[in-house]
């Protein structure tokens, strides 16, 4: 609740930081999230945060034994550039994150002080107060009444698995969540029944850092993209358009319904399909053969194990 104005010169810079309170460590009451800045001039905002972990986990991985360590390598400085309140929508297209083929999830790990390691987490941040926020059922039977939200509140969707249309009544902004990932490998038992020599417990190498991409609304989709993806990673491409348009957009100059045919998923009840999938490393291009065929599209690559 608190207010300040600070004057900037060209290239200064001004930093928020959330009140410490060791008491809500890892709790939702530090979170920064729906503070409202306004400028006199044109700004760049940095939000962020120094040690995260999309979805929470323990502090000890694993919680005993001879390797109890610090659960460090699960969390990492996520931040990215937020959007300004100008590019705010009414309409979104979330599609789920795409990681190596041998991750594995849901081993329910609550007893370990780690939440659910499913789906993606969704952030929606309110620009108004009474804002309605409805999400398309999974069956494609309608939309389903999801949040309200005021001004500068911020609700989340901690395991969202699949592809969705969200829509709202008032414009709001909307982030996506990769999630912090780590597997525990349970206590190896001799055959005698006492516990072995081996690693007692351990967890895996299989930890990926936290990631934040931002989701643009469909009025703000494009035409056109180049990007780079790095070596020695995971690399993955997701892109939502219509399903009728599946051939009007081209992928390193191939037809994408040619190249990426089998992949094809549809967002239910809408009229939007989507793909996701691995990609190699380097340079890449996506465009349309039309300017009114518009399309979003995410770059991304991560490392598990």
């Amino acid at each position: 609740g608190a207010t300040q104005s600070v004057t900037l010169m060209k290239g200064e810079t001004f930093l928020i930081k959330s009140l410490i309170d060791t008491l809500l460590f890892r709790d939702v009451a530090t979170d920064l999230s729906g503070t409202y800045i306004t400028s006199t001039k044109r700004i760049g905002v940095v939000s962020g945060h120094t040690k995260g972990a999309i979805m929470r986990m323990s502090d000890i991985l694993p919680p005993t034994g001879m390797f109890a360590d610090d659960a460090h390598f699960v969390r990492n400085n996520v931040h990215d550039v937020m959007y300004p309140t100008t590019l705010a929508g009414k309409s979104f297209v979330t599609i789920p994150l795409m990681y190596s083929p041998t991750r594995v999830v849901g081993q329910g790990s609550v007893e370990h002080g780690i939440d659910d390691d499913r789906g993606d987490v969704i952030r929606v941040v309110g620009l108004e107060d009474g804002t309605m926020v409805r999400v398309g059922r999974q069956d494609g039977s309608g939309m389903l009444n999801k949040f309200i939200l005021d001004k500068g509140e911020t609700r989340v969707e901690t395991a969202l698995e699949f592809a969705t249309y969200w829509e709202s009544d008032k414009p709001i902004l909307m982030g996506q969540y990769g999630k912090s990932y780590a597997k525990i490998l349970a206590p190896k038992v001799t055959v005698g029944g006492g516990s072995s020599e081996e690693a007692q417990g351990h967890p895996t190498v299989e930890a990926g850092m936290p990631m934040l991409q931002m989701v643009p609304s469909i009025d703000r989709w494009i035409t056109h993209a180049t990007f780079s993806s790095p070596d020695g990673m995971d690399d993955f491409v997701n892109i939502v358009f219509k399903a009728n348009e599946f051939s009007k957009i081209q992928f390193d100059g191939q037809p994408l319904d040619t190249l990426y045919r089998k992949s094809l998923r549809l967002v239910r009840g809408t009229d939007y399909a989507y793909i996701r999938t691995p990609i190699q490393a380097g340079n890449h291009t996506i465009s349309s053969l039309s300017d009114s065929v518009r399309w979003m599209a995410w770059n991304y690559a991560s490392l598990d194990g």
